[in-house]
């Protein structure tokens, strides 16, 4: 049994009065529709005296709008629709594997106790390990190629920090400017190997390019065509080469630019036949890379 704060709902008093004196093992704050945070009765008992019931009402708040903002991005629920079953975060002394991993329950230590239950923490600080987790439970299988398991769920981890948390991207300090720069230089140095080197900081420092270029309307459209029939004409086969020149057309469509020369200046293997299908298109030639 969980001792369950439910701010949006349930009357204060009740869950303030069940959280004092239940003898539950687990506590539970619900974002209603979206998210359950498990933590022992002892963590929420200490995030209650130190933030008050006005703190965890808060901080409820803020994840729903983390949630939605997780939800627009990747294109769930864009119709209005609920989703199908709320994510459910939940921190213990044991886990399966790493300090904090995906799936359902997402699991983490105690110690990320703070960066999903302080709402003081997560405003001025943000909560980078939760997010990236959440994120991972979004990723959509057909817009996934190699080098970008790492990388497309922090792209819209960088999008909730910058929209609704408004923290600087160099909370994570590998998104510091220099350190983009430093592992940029060194993935030309080696030669650009897609293959080898092309995942998680460097991978998405690419992504974080295009958006500073076009903001982030591109891809929050691009993953509302993913789930379209549309989408899978262009993932016919199902290969790693095919999702990679659907990510290239569809993008390239998204902002009405032939962005074949960007990609090809980071490295990416890029189909012949897409090369021909988008030359209709402006090229873009002033792009990050092309210095």
């Amino acid at each position: 049994a969980a001792a369950a704060a439910d701010v949006e709902s349930s009357p204060e008093s009740l869950w303030l009065d069940e959280l004092r004196t239940t003898r539950a093992p687990m506590f539970e704050l619900r974002v209603p529709g979206q998210l359950v945070i498990a933590a022992p009765t002892e963590i929420g008992r200490r995030r209650l005296m130190l933030q008050g019931p006005a703190g965890l009402v808060r901080l409820a708040r803020l994840w729903l709008k983390i949630m939605i903002a997780i939800n627009e991005f990747h294109g769930v629920c864009s119709g209005g629709e609920e989703r199908p079953r709320e994510e459910r975060i939940v921190l213990d002394k044991a886990i399966s594997t790493g300090s904090m991993h995906s799936g359902y329950p997402i699991m983490g230590y105690l110690d990320y106790d703070e960066c999903l239950l302080s709402v003081d923490k997560v405003l001025n600080k943000g909560s980078w390990g939760p997010i990236h987790e959440l994120c991972h439970n979004h990723q959509w299988r057909l817009s996934e190629f190699s080098g970008t398991v790492e990388a497309s769920n922090n792209l819209p981890n960088v999008f909730v920090h910058d929209t609704i948390l408004r923290v600087s991207r160099s909370c994570h300090p590998s998104l510091a400017p220099e350190s983009r720069q430093s592992q940029r230089q060194a993935y030309i140095a080696a030669g650009k190997r897609f293959d080898a080197d092309w995942n998680v900081w460097v991978a998405l420092d690419t992504f974080l390019q295009l958006q500073e270029t076009f903001g982030w309307e591109p891809f929050k459209a691009l993953n509302r065509t993913y789930r379209t029939e549309e989408a899978l004409t262009h993932l016919a086969d199902g290969s790693d080469q095919s999702r990679i020149d659907a990510y290239l057309k569809l993008l390239s469509v998204q902002v009405s630019l032939n962005l074949t020369p960007f990609f090809l200046a980071w490295g990416f293997p890029i189909s012949e036949a897409v090369q021909a299908e988008l030359s209709s298109l402006p090229e873009w030639r002033d792009h990050p890379m092309s210095g």
